[in-house]
């Protein structure tokens, strides 16, 4: 089994392809740093180190090793980390990765306000899309994830916390914002601003049978495409909560399709080691309950 002390001297060495360096680093001698690497070499029978005279450098078996060697670090921390939990259970630290619309609605800012005078949690935020979370979760990285789809249930609990409808949002001097109602036809003779059209499958096909291409502008903000729209170039389809929160600067209107929501779900990985982690899924569902009240009066 490998030496974590041996680790951490060979990542040293490894980062900063100096002896003495890494030796300052580590508060050591360079003559014991030397004796561990070589002992690892030679527990692993390949050369991390390429030496010529005092100067070494890292082999390409060396640089792959240490890839392996920071992730391994970085679990023994987050290892580390979940037992230290373990003595106080509902206290500790608990990160949070969300997707933007969870900030949009107001959970996160009130979970930041709310979790950290409430208990004796600390609170971390990571604005990360779902994919990222993911990763992140898997990686340690991560406690609870707010993103707008359940997870496979042989990995992950999932939680829906928060729904709202997405609107229409147009130019108060575009020719749809006239009216409280709409047509869903007359989207196809509008230019779409947002992320791709393959996202969003009911809006396709609002805008599917057109018989012209329809203009697509694509942009990976929500602010972005407001801007784009506050122009006066053509629509794009946000959560009401953002519609509430700009007021006469853009015209919203309902969705002609009512089936197009934003849903939240709060998510973790099955049997989290961090007690934390439950104390804050319960605070955000609580949250996510009053805001959907907010956003439906």
């Amino acid at each position: 089994m490998l030496d974590l002390w041996r680790i951490r001297c060979f990542v040293a060495v490894g980062e900063t392809e100096h002896i003495g360096t890494a030796a300052e680093q580590l508060h050591i001698s360079p003559s014991p740093l030397s004796r561990q690497i070589h002992q690892l070499e030679g527990e692993l029978g390949v050369k991390l180190f390429a030496r010529t005279g005092r100067r070494i450098r890292l082999t390409s078996a060396g640089r792959a090793f240490l890839e392996i060697s920071r992730d391994l670090l970085d679990h023994a921390n987050n290892a580390a980390h979940a037992g230290r939990r373990l003595a106080t259970p509902e206290a500790g630290s608990v990160t949070i990765g969300c997707i933007q619309e969870a900030v949009l609605c107001g959970i996160i800012p009130k979970a930041i306000e709310t979790i950290s005078s409430k208990t004796d949690v600390s609170l971390g935020i990571r604005n990360l899309k779902n994919l990222d979370q993911l990763i992140a979760l898997q990686a340690l990285k991560i406690d609870v994830g707010l993103m707008n789809s359940a997870q496979d249930p042989a990995l992950y609990e999932s939680r829906k916390i928060f729904e709202e409808p997405f609107v229409v949002a147009f130019s108060p001097t575009h020719r749809l914002s006239q009216f409280p109602d709409f047509d869903p036809i007359e989207l196809r003779k509008e230019a779409w601003v947002g992320p791709s059209l393959d996202v969003w499958e009911t809006v396709n096909r609002m805008l599917s049978g057109s018989t012209r291409k329809v203009t697509n502008y694509e942009t990976y903000d929500i602010a972005a495409s407001i801007a784009m729209v506050s122009a006066g170039i053509g629509f794009t389809i946000v959560q009401k909560s953002v519609a509430d929160a700009y007021g006469s600067k853009i015209t919203f209107r309902k969705m002609p399709e009512s089936v197009l929501c934003l849903n939240i779900y709060a998510v973790w990985r099955l049997n989290s080691a961090n007690a934390a982690t439950f104390r804050v899924v319960e605070e955000l569902d609580v949250l996510g309950k009053e805001a959907m009240r907010l956003v439906h009066s």
